[in-house]
């Protein structure tokens, strides 16, 4: 362990102390469920995260994809579990902002059942096209979309994604056909051999694709340029002036966890986000790293979110399922 490190995990055992006494004696590990498949942005952030908090913690931290239904199956696994620190879930705007508002049976109540700890990472949504794609812009893209109302497609295997591209049809006039996946791969898979049109995805998630050359973003969702992809206009730039869908990122636990527990794990998971090596890592995946952050920031940001959501996806009639 190198110095900083050794320094960070005494300090955190110091002013933790209690903490480490409400988890269960022994050496079980930590479950850090991600409600996605492998490979997505979720995904890569959740082992990113666990490879550099298990040895600052002590405890082995094991990442379970626990995919389906827009991330609510693994969520509410979480919500049900002992509220002992040691079953945590990654887990954003998919499963804690949208759901309640596009599943009429959603077994969990994402305030009331899980306890927020950390916002981890954010990610801006762009809009892709297969590599070889007549769309050379998004002026074009719209610009056919027009010509042709009703036969262009996109996937979405998410609500967030489908809500980024409804609220652009909206603003912007057009009929564009939804096409619904059940995983990112497959999804970004049928948009570069053009099966579908286009496609919003977070930059994390796609960067695989990309850089094989297969799919190519048009326009980003977001008020400025990311420094990522600078020479990719935003949205804004064409007009439009809408809500500002982004993907975004944090770990929660079962309601009822003990504050010192969830103040514990904050609080390392905090100092880690300090690291250069790791905010570097997670710029590579077009992932921005939060740091400062507090389980009250993040249950403010979740209560505002679901509010600014809510009132998007009723506006664009979204009938739950």
């Amino acid at each position: 362990m190198n110095p900083r490190r050794l320094l960070l995990a005494v300090a955190l055992s110091v002013s933790c102390g209690a903490a480490l006494a409400q988890f269960p004696p022994g050496d079980r590990p930590i479950h850090l469920i991600v409600p996605f498949t492998p490979g997505s942005g979720t995904d890569t952030a959740a082992r990113l995260l666990a490879e550099e908090l298990a040895p600052v913690i002590k405890r082995r931290i094991v990442v379970d994809n626990r995919a389906g239904a827009s991330g609510t199956i693994g969520t509410a696994s979480v919500a049900k579990s002992p509220p002992d620190g040691l079953t945590l879930v990654m887990i954003g705007g998919t499963g804690i902002v949208s759901a309640p508002f596009v599943f009429r049976n959603l077994p969990y109540d994402p305030v009331k059942d899980l306890k927020p700890v950390y916002f981890v990472a954010s990610s801006p949504l762009a809009l892709f096209v297969a590599a070889d794609s007549p769309a050379r812009s998004f002026q074009d893209l719209i610009d056919s979309a027009k010509a042709q109302p009703g036969k262009l497609t996109y996937a979405a295997h998410n609500i967030t994604n489908r809500v980024a591209m409804e609220v652009i049809k909206q603003s912007m006039s057009v009929d564009v056909i939804h096409v619904p996946y059940k995983s990112m791969p497959q999804a970004l898979g049928d948009v570069a051999t053009g099966r579908v049109t286009a496609m919003f995805n977070d930059l994390s998630g796609s960067a695989q694709f990309v850089a094989a050359g297969k799919i190519r973003p048009l326009a980003i969702m977001r008020r400025a340029r990311s420094p990522r992809i600078p020479d990719v206009p935003t949205v804004y730039e064409f007009g439009y002036r809408g809500h500002e869908v982004i993907n975004w990122t944090g770990v929660f636990a079962p309601a009822g966890t003990p504050p010192e527990i969830v103040e514990f794990l904050a609080n390392a998971i905090r100092s880690i986000a300090q690291e250069p090596r790791l905010v570097e890592r997670f710029e590579n995946l077009g992932l921005g790293l939060r740091q400062g952050g507090t389980p009250e920031s993040l249950e403010n940001f979740v209560r505002q979110d679901i509010d600014a959501m809510g009132k998007v996806i009723r506006h664009l009639e979204i009938v739950p399922e």
